[in-house]
């Protein structure tokens, strides 16, 4: 009978030691530490604004089609002298550019619009044949 009574005295020692041992992590989890707390009063005035802080507004005022190019980095707005629309492979593609030159190719497949822009820094451009080999391989 002695036995019994010592293994139930382990066993609500043990338990009691786990209980006082998670009170006690518990406690020390839900406190800020020493030095936190000396932060945390001086960032007091600042967290009354912070939760009521909000993202940038991401969108910017534009008075022309050129502006907005300019800030998006693309889209291709230029006014080309020549135009001319030629059949590849069974679409109408739109050919553009100037002195000769194409600078740019543009078709409709589907629901989907296409282009080829050809942007050099001395902005010469491709032949016909050249830019029409490129809208086939993009098919």
């Amino acid at each position: 009978m002695k036995n019994i009574h010592s293994i139930n005295f382990i066993k609500h020692t043990t338990l009691l030691a786990c209980s006082a041992l998670l009170a006690v992590s518990l406690a020390a989890c839900s406190q800020p530490a020493a030095s936190d707390a000396a932060s945390t009063a001086g960032s007091a005035s600042s967290s009354a604004t912070s939760d009521t802080a909000q993202i940038p507004n991401p969108w910017t005022g534009c008075t022309t089609l050129a502006d907005a190019a300019a800030l998006t980095g693309y889209g291709d707005f230029n006014q080309y002298a020549e135009s001319n629309a030629v059949d590849v492979d069974g679409r109408s593609v739109t050919l553009q550019g100037n002195d000769g030159q194409v600078q740019l190719a543009t078709w409709l497949d589907g629901d989907y619009t296409y282009s080829i822009g050809i942007y050099r820094e001395d902005g010469t451009g491709l032949t016909a044949d050249e830019m029409t080999a490129l809208v086939k391989t993009a098919n």
